[in-house]
């Protein structure tokens, strides 16, 4: 569910044959989680509470899922997510781009620098103390505005990175709105850097930056607000497929507050830093039926964090429940003392920070359920300040399908030129049926990356790499569904039976990025493989496909198989030699079918729901390639049009 990180290029081969390269792009829309299931930033404009908000005003993002939170926030261009930054204060954050509020290139996007998304409060009542009673503020309350922020593009090896670094031309500001004069004053700025310079000069990775506020005259009213503003500048790079969502920066920990100071740095809270794990050694997801209780992990990794200035006593406990609700086993990792992470960093005790998995998910081959796993790291018996990022809940899935993504892209993958293959190994503990492959494609400026593609499953050659072609589908296009991270399904035009070592994957038919959706935050690099040259190879580059098989009689959810023999379309006149083309069928078409025309080179021209009556009157003399989709993502049918004007 986004962001446009500069595009790498990696020649591949030693040697470095430079005509064979992957692409490691931006993201132009926002993907994230797949509980939401699609592109992350399809949002609408919310106007502010009428409720003004009183102090302390606080968030950490760890209580709210894609959109800031409506209670504290009136406008939803930024982006809440777990995974874009590095390291963050708490579990949680928000990053500025490049995207507008439909997840798009902001109009107004060029290689100069524009403005771009804000993250606005709501209304707060800067005049007044309401608790322990009523009372004006006033100078001698002392009231500091503070936050962390980061700069985007990820720290240390460039495989390893995630999201693109503000250049100097871009920018951060904070404004601060006196009601008065109805203006956004300006209170502070920085311009791009990156953040191998921040951690070498602050050894942090997320900067705290305080502000007094001392004008009571323009600022100590009951219409308080501030906001973030960043400006973006996109790459001097004239191949649409390349230019996407850029420059990012990440907020954490914004807080507002009365008797604070300078020093007040440090908070009395423990919290979690990164979304809860898999409990499978492989996979964040994996059919029930390919299930054994050797694909469990011994232990598992996870970061956690003590903001305050003195060690403190913590706990660290997970249940599992079954998708009934029902708790099938509890962990107790006993009680430490976990020092302060200016003083020694993340939690290393490895009770609370690697601890051992002791639960098999019995009876979970061949039946498929969900479970969730909820984790708990807190003082005992006593609460913090902040207890929402105390808790973190992953949901183990044994469903039809494989996932190593965790389903949110920090970067797209692509490869180039023609002809070039890309697979994705899949490790089977049974026989099985394969009948539809998930993907996930980030947009790219003007949807250039919509190319013909070979969907394409191959078997193992003996040695750990792709072999023989088992099946290859007729050419299809990256498609893009109306949802945040959303996973378009192209079902196969005929079950395959599969057994052991499979790979899913593509072979190009031309030199364009497809910009396959690329988890960075999950690592299966070792079964990812690309042939550029005649010779099959690993990628370096640190992450996940976005690109989940499907087994069984079972589809995804939510999808019907079309049988293309049942349906008869007609589309007319044909050649055209008007603005209207009309389509009819032997049966009733869903309204959230599809009708995508493209012309011969791949690019889409019109990609819009079924209608019997479609305006074409933008379409210029020339041939065209109809094709007709089933709201599911299969093909109904395939025609020529020409047109003639």
């Amino acid at each position: 569910m986004r962001k446009l990180f500069a595009v790498i290029l990696l020649t591949v081969c030693a040697g470095y044959n430079t005509n064979a390269q992957v692409l490691i792009s931006p993201l132009e829309s926002n993907p994230q989680v797949q509980s939401e299931s699609v592109k992350i930033k399809k949002q609408l404009k919310s106007k502010a509470v009428a409720t003004p908000v009183v102090l302390p005003f606080f968030d950490d993002f760890s209580n709210s899922s894609v959109y800031p939170d409506s209670k504290r926030w009136c406008d939803r261009y930024a982006f809440v997510n777990n995974r874009f930054g590095v390291n963050p204060v708490t579990i949680g954050m928000v990053t500025l781009d490049a995207l507008n509020d439909t997840g798009a290139l902001y109009s107004n996007a060029q290689v100069n620098s524009f403005p771009a998304d804000t993250l606005t409060s709501n209304s707060i009542r800067l005049d007044s103390l309401f608790s322990p009673s009523p009372n004006p503020i006033k100078k001698q309350d002392s009231i500091y505005f503070s936050f962390y922020f980061q700069p985007g593009g990820g720290l240390g090896f460039p495989w390893s990175r995630i999201g693109d670094m503000p250049e100097a031309e871009d920018s951060l500001v904070l404004e601060f709105y006196n009601s008065k004069t109805a203006k956004w004053n300006h209170i502070w700025s920085t311009a791009g850097f990156s953040l191998d310079t921040l951690y070498k000069h602050d050894s942090v990775y997320f900067k705290q930056v305080m502000i007094p506020i001392l004008d009571s005259a323009s600022y100590y009213t009951n219409d308080f607000r501030f906001r973030f503003r960043n400006y973006c500048s996109l790459g001097n790079n004239l191949i649409p497929s390349w230019q996407s969502n850029c420059d990012q920066w990440h907020l954490d920990y914004i807080y507002l507050n009365r008797a604070r100071s300078l020093k007040d740095t440090t908070y009395l809270d423990l919290s979690f830093v990164d979304q809860a794990p898999s409990f499978l050694k492989e996979y964040q997801a994996m059919p029930a039926r390919q299930f054994q209780s050797s694909d469990v992990a011994a232990s598992f990794s996870q970061k956690l964090t003590n903001l305050y200035n003195d060690t403190l006593s913590s706990q660290y406990f997970y249940w599992i429940f079954d998708q009934n609700g029902t708790q099938v086993h509890f962990e107790n990792r006993g009680n430490e003392n976990i020092l302060p992470y200016i003083q020694s960093g993340y939690q290393s005790i490895a009770n609370h920070s690697t601890p051992p998995i002791t639960y098999a998910f019995p009876g979970v081959s061949g039946t498929e359920q969900n479970f969730e796993i909820r984790h708990v790291f807190q003082r005992p018996n006593v609460s913090d300040i902040h207890p929402s990022n105390d808790t973190v809940r992953f949901t183990q899935v044994f469903s039809n399908y494989f996932a190593y993504d965790d389903g949110t892209a920090e970067n797209g993958f692509g490869l180039t030129p023609a002809g070039s293959k890309l697979a994705c190994q899949f490790k089977l503990n049974n026989p099985d049926t394969l009948t539809a492959i998930q993907m996930f494609f980030n947009q790219t400026s003007a949807n250039a990356n919509q190319k013909y593609f070979y969907l394409t499953v191959w078997n193992d050659n003996g040695s750990g790499k792709p072999g023989d072609t088992l099946y290859r589908m007729h050419l299809v296009q990256p498609e893009f569904e109306p949802e945040i991270n959303g996973f378009h399904t192209y079902v196969l035009e005929r079950p395959l039976l599969v057994n052991g070592t499979i790979y899913v994957g593509w072979i190009q038919n031309t030199s364009d990025n497809l910009n396959l959706g690329f988890d960075r935050n999950t690592n299966s690099n070792s079964h990812i493989f690309y042939n550029s040259t005649g010779t099959w190879e690993n990628t370096i580059y640190t992450g996940s496909l976005m690109l989940r098989p499907y087994f069984g009689s079972n589809l995804p959810v939510g999808i019907e198989h079309v049988d293309p023999k049942n349906i008869q379309v007609k589309i007319f006149p044909n050649p055209l030699n008007s603005s209207v083309l009309h389509i009819q069928s032997n049966v009733e078409l869903n309204e959230y079918d599809r009708i995508i025309i493209s012309d011969l080179t791949g690019k889409t021209i019109i990609n819009q729901f079924y209608t019997s009556e479609l305006n074409a009157e933008f379409l210029k003399d020339g041939i065209y390639i109809v094709r007709i989709l089933a709201h599911n993502g299969s093909i109904i049918q395939t025609q020529k049009l020409v047109v003639i004007k």
